[in-house]
């Protein structure tokens, strides 16, 4: 079976108000697919199990992401959480968003591939 980690496009009520997704074209520079392998969690990839994680983040200062905390992960426990904190802060916007907040939705589910074209463009996250 084949990892992915992909960023899709997702409303959540329990976010603020003014936050924006973190979507396909909107970043300068993202996680690559072996980035995303390295911390699938080993024993959620040895048995196949697919997940995600639904965060609010902030932009920082020099154009990164974090202050993150999820709002929904699943399966609960499988390491999702933790694998999308570190894969964050590989995350680059463009200069002049200090302050924004924003929703970053990551599905684990296949190829290594961060935005499979399919969910990435739809707007809407395919669970």
């Amino acid at each position: 079976m084949r990892f992915v980690l992909a960023a899709v496009a997702l409303a959540l009520t329990s976010a603020p108000a003014q936050a924006q997704v973190l979507a396909k074209d909107n970043f300068e520079k993202g996680p690559t697919p072996q980035q995303v392998l390295a911390v699938y969690p080993p024993a959620a990839r040895a048995d196949g199990v697919q997940g995600f994680v639904d965060m609010t983040c902030v932009i920082q200062d020099d154009d990164r992401i974090d202050t993150c905390d999820i709002l929904r992960e699943s399966p609960q426990g499988a390491g999702f959480g933790d694998a999308a904190k570190r894969l964050i802060r590989l995350f680059v916007m463009p200069h002049g968003q200090f302050g924004t907040h924003i929703i970053v939705p990551f599905v684990f589910n296949g190829s290594g591939d961060p935005f499979p074209g399919e969910m990435a463009s739809s707007g809407v996250a395919k669970r």
